[in-house]
């Protein structure tokens, strides 16, 4: 319930989309082996997406969440719960950004349902639906679904070819090939190209073939997500990945734990003796640093680290040079950083470097490193020299408004209450010239009085 709240508001935006019409087969999919495993409600989210997805543009109008929740008839709670269904069966791909105005938005990107006969071929899907609907309902579905065949005994094919039929001028087709041959193109990448492109620099034709090799040869999108964070991460390469799958699968469910092999990746980490900072670079190939304006040497050289090596490896040296050591609450920190934030290893190098060296934290907090996370993101600070700039920038703009502030309050100004002084303080009246015979009037009584001073004392 809490996690859903924090996950989601009603006043999120949203946006439906999807790469091209539904297909009857899949329809049928979805109703008659979907459904089972995922439920009614994910099922009334799928289609209420669908109805609201333009044909001709591939997406939906931006909206409200509460708008969608009110046709749903559920609460937040429910409709992320059911939203996850759609998620990890592999029939719903979310996005999310933060934007600076509109707050919170996501986009739902509906993906079409593996058609029923592929459905029955994957043993994980078919034993699922086994399980829900019990053997009598699933060969009641394997019946309806499997390919029929038919009798021709007594009959000869007599069906005419293509070009039996249909005639067309070679010359116009040769004139127009390019352009069909492109338009062709465009549909075959069109259904493969996903909304973002991915930054994993893994082999995963050397993984794939690796994986065959020990009788793995299907893994989960959550897996492949989070075996390309620990690759961006810890800068595991694709033997160490290998082995790590490996490790974490059971050949009796035929999937990965996810779990398990969190606890071997946090196990492997604890045990593991990261090289210094400097071998690591050595070891690196030379990296290009492009700046608009030079770069002190101590900044060149920061680069040059946060380029060459992986943030689990970097923090671990920070720490390790202060003292101190890597918790748990940062280890899970940063592996929420690499999925979620979709900054750059090296931009988030500087940001562990800002918060513990620059600003001498003890530790990271997920609050605070999140804030500033964001804030990068929504700046499209994509590069170690951006977010450097950037924190240079932001140091300068400090200090200038430090400096005017001591300029117009002086650290030892004290407030002084002022009373208002009369008008001939600043403006003295003009002084009226007196007589001589008044003049020696006043010095005989300043004589006398002073006499009588002398007397009395």
């Amino acid at each position: 319930m809490e996690n859903a709240w924090k996950e989601l508001q009603p006043k999120n935006i949203y946006q439906g989309r999807k790469a091209g019409p539904l297909k009857e087969e899949s329809r049928s999919a979805l109703l008659y082996l979907y459904q089972p495993l995922i439920g009614g409600e994910a099922l009334s989210i799928y289609f209420t997406l669908l109805t609201e997805v333009s044909q001709e543009t591939g997406q939906g109008p931006e909206g409200l969440h509460a708008d969608l929740l009110s046709s749903l008839n559920c609460g937040i709670p429910q409709f992320y719960e059911a939203r996850k269904k759609l998620e990890g069966i592999g029939l719903l791909e979310v996005y999310y950004k933060e934007d600076p105005s509109l707050g919170s938005c996501f986009i739902y990107e509906l993906l079409e349902p593996i058609a029923p006969q592929e459905f029955f071929k994957d043993s994980v899907l078919a034993f699922l639906l086994l399980e829900k609907v019990g053997e009598r309902r699933f060969n009641q579905l394997v019946r309806l679904f499997e390919p029929k065949t038919f009798s021709g005994e007594g009959y000869r094919k007599v069906t005419k070819k293509f070009l039996e039929v249909y005639r067309f001028s070679e010359d116009a087709y040769a004139a127009d090939q390019k352009k069909i041959e492109s338009l062709a193109d465009t549909f075959a990448k069109a259904a493969k190209k996903p909304l973002l492109e991915n930054r994993s620099a893994i082999d995963w034709q050397f993984l794939t073939d690796w994986l065959e090799k020990k009788h793995i040869a299907k893994l989960e999108k959550q897996v492949v997500d989070q075996i390309d964070m620990y690759h961006q991460l810890y800068g595991f390469d694709e033997l160490t990945l290998g082995d790590l799958i490996v490790q974490a699968y059971d050949f009796t469910e035929e999937k990965v734990s996810i779990k398990e092999m969190q606890k071997i990746v946090l196990a492997l980490n604890r045990t593991s003796r990261p090289q210094a900072k400097e071998k690591q670079i050595e070891d690196k190939p030379e990296v290009v640093i492009q700046t608009k304006e030079p770069l002190p040497n101590a900044a060149v050289q920061l680069i040059k680290e946060a380029q060459s090596i992986p943030p689990m490896k970097y923090l671990e040296a920070i720490k390790r040079e202060k003292g101190g050591y890597v918790s748990k609450q940062e280890s899970w920190l940063m592996q929420d950083l690499i999925s979620q934030s979709g900054l750059s290893n090296s931009v988030i190098n500087i940001l562990l470097n800002y918060v513990l060296v620059i600003q001498d934290r003890a530790s990271l907090t997920a609050s605070y490193a999140n804030a500033i996370a964001n804030e990068w993101a929504q700046k499209k600070i994509t590069t170690a020299e951006e977010a450097i700039q950037h924190i240079r920038k932001i140091s300068s703009e400090a200090k200038q408004t430090k400096q005017n502030k001591q300029q117009n309050y002086p650290a030892n100004r004290r407030k002084v209450r002022r009373e208002k002084l009369p008008d001939w303080v600043n403006q003295p009246k003009d002084e009226t010239q007196i007589s001589s015979e008044k003049k020696a009037e006043i010095d005989r009584r300043f004589k006398e009085y002073l006499a009588k001073k002398e007397g009395d004392s």
